[in-house]
């Protein structure tokens, strides 16, 4: 393939799912091998016709006696290029131990970790000198892996999002390679006279996915289909687009059927969901199973371990009689409750909205520090926690069509893809600041609170939505301007709280 081919398959996947824009500031994932070589050289090459900064970034594992020698090479192509270097040194091995997983997942962890600390950086910098920030993370995925990973979860067992394989764009993380083959690459690396680095545990077959890289894919390509690839990765696309569709449709469906919180009759458990049986049997099968794996993961806190096996054993309360129950990972359990499906965390207390739990007076009365984990939140799509004095908190990430954003104390609507890291409810620290006005006008949240006029038992019990020292939400009052949503906002963060009356 010659370089205007190449390049303009890159570029027709970044004007299909906006991956770049101007001004935007990219951490790309620079290993040394051929892929991530060719996404160094193609973003170098188009930095200047989009507008946006680049940096590379080298993780070395502590793996292999030659990744000082990849460090190096990355370093120089860096040079070549006139693009910044950032290495990082991790001792993976010690940190799978410690993390309880795999080399290979302990190396992804830390690689997006790595970009996200210098993308952090970056974004510091650019709140102190009150300029608008957007960071990507871009990495070197291409067709094969897409294929590959489809091919893995099929063969593990997924659901339809996992059917999908990689996705081009996730949260904040781009891959203009995707649409491009491992062969295409290497095609024209040769052809610009750019050699690459060879992880040799590439060849190995140790892990699930090089068995099926070196194993299976050559074998169907050969002996059934020569362009089997390409058509598995045509086919991952179009479950992507239906795995999105049929989100949305259950999103409208969990709306119909699970029940609002002024219809719970005081309850405010952590997780407790209550679901109309009536409204749920109206909906398609297929939803129906939608909505309850949903309620299943919001339930546990987690989608690990939770499979077809377990919605179904749900299911079968549809036609029991009132008060039958099963049993569940996590300690979920699931009961039928008359002309309700309740799902719920077995042990947690039904807590009343009573002083001492929102001032949180009483020692042990609720978490100080409550996460919300992005990398869960990009997973499950939404989440659920209790928050001292706000009750029940919801948190999904929607597409943003534009549409009228509604002004509500309770419910705020923040742009996504500006929140970097995890985010936490807590208390305040001397450190918290917040953005007021398009300027990027920055306040400290103590004087906030004090021209707000909040009494200072008050300020102590509060508890604040932040990402790292930036207040995001100040429940009750405003959201940081750095966060609001505008007209280039792709997809919002929707948080609905029941801690207070809507007002608007």
């Amino acid at each position: 393939m010659g370089q205007a081919g190449l390049k303009e398959k890159a570029l027709d996947m970044i004007k299909e799912y906006d991956m770049l824009r101007q001004g935007d500031q990219v951490a790309a994932g620079i290993s040394g091998g051929a892929d991530s070589v060719c996404l160094l050289y193609l973003l170098a090459e188009l930095r200047k016709e989009i507008g946006f900064s680049l940096t590379a970034v080298h993780v070395n594992h502590g793996l292999r006696t030659e990744a000082g020698e990849d460090a190096d090479y990355v370093k120089k192509l860096c040079r070549q290029w006139d693009v910044p270097f950032v290495l990082f040194e991790e001792d993976v091995k010690e940190l799978a131990e410690k993390w309880k997983c795999s080399l290979e997942e302990a190396g992804r962890k830390v690689r997006y970790r790595d970009m996200e600390q210098v993308l952090l950086e970056k974004k510091e910098e650019a709140f102190r000198k009150g300029e608008d920030f957007s960071g990507k993370i871009a990495v070197a995925h291409n067709q094969n892996d897409r294929t590959e990973t489809m091919l893995f979860h099929f063969f593990r067992g997924t659901g339809l999002a996992g059917m999908a394989g990689i996705r081009p764009v996730r949260g904040n993380i781009i891959r203009p390679l995707l649409g491009v083959s491992r062969e295409e690459i290497e095609a024209f690396l040769l052809e610009k006279g750019i050699s690459w680095r060879i992880d040799k545990s590439n060849q190995e077959n140790i892990y699930t996915r090089n068995k099926i890289r070196n194993c299976v894919l050559p074998y169907v390509t050969k002996e059934i289909c020569p362009e089997a690839s390409g058509h598995l990765a045509a086919e991952a696309k179009l479950l992507e687009k239906t795995a999105l569709f049929l989100e949305r449709q259950m999103q409208k469906a969990w709306e119909r059927c699970v029940l609002a919180k002024e219809e719970e009759e005081g309850n405010v458990s952590g997780r407790r969901i209550r679901i109309s049986i009536q409204a749920l049997l109206q909906e398609d099968e297929l939803l129906q199973d939608m909505v309850l794996k949903k309620a299943l993961e919001q339930a546990a806190g987690s989608a690990k371990d939770l499979s077809s096996v377990h919605v179904a054993s749900v299911r079968g309360l549809l036609a029991s009689q009132s008060g039958r129950f099963v049993n569940l990972p996590y300690q979920v359990k699931a009961q039928r409750n008359f002309s309700l499906l309740e799902i719920f965390k077995e042990g947690e207390k039904e807590k009343g909205n009573n002083k001492k739990n929102n001032k949180g007076n009483e020692k042990g009365d609720s978490p100080e520090r409550i996460v919300i984990r992005k990398e869960e939140l990009e997973e499950k799509g939404s989440l659920c926690v209790q928050v001292p004095g706000l009750g029940e908190v919801n948190f999904s990430v929607e597409p943003f069509f534009h549409q009228k954003i509604p002004q509500k104390t309770y419910t705020k609507w923040l742009d996504y893809d500006k929140i970097m890291k995890s985010v936490e409810f807590r208390r305040r620290n001397s450190q918290d600041y917040l953005t007021i006005n398009d300027e990027g006008q920055k306040k400290k949240l103590k004087a906030y609170l004090i021209q707000e006029k909040i009494p200072s038992e008050e300020r102590e019990a509060m508890m604040f939505l932040a990402e790292e020292n930036h207040i995001l939400w100040v429940p009750g009052h405003r959201i940081s301007a750095a966060y609001k949503v505008t007209a280039q906002t792709k997809r919002v963060l929707k948080i609905q709280s029941s801690g207070g009356k809507e007002s608007g």
